[in-house]
């Protein structure tokens, strides 16, 4: 982000820190079922792992001039 975008942000979240909770505890009265979310993961799929893909990486150089 741009430095005046980040400075607005953080200038926004110091403003309203009472609005956002760390835990659902902070939270009475919303029900929990609200506040937490689950994965709709079909119980018959197996588990796997990918394979990692190998990064590329490409340097173009440019002559410096003095």
């Amino acid at each position: 982000l741009p430095d005046l975008v980040k400075k607005q942000l953080v200038v926004c979240l110091k403003r309203n820190v009472e609005l956002f909770a760390w835990s659902a505890a902070e939270m009475p009265g919303i029900d929990p079922e609200v506040a937490c979310h689950q994965l709709t993961i079909d119980p018959r799929a197996s588990v796997f792992q990918r394979r990692r893909k190998q990064l590329e990486v490409c340097m173009v150089w440019k002559p410096h001039h003095t």
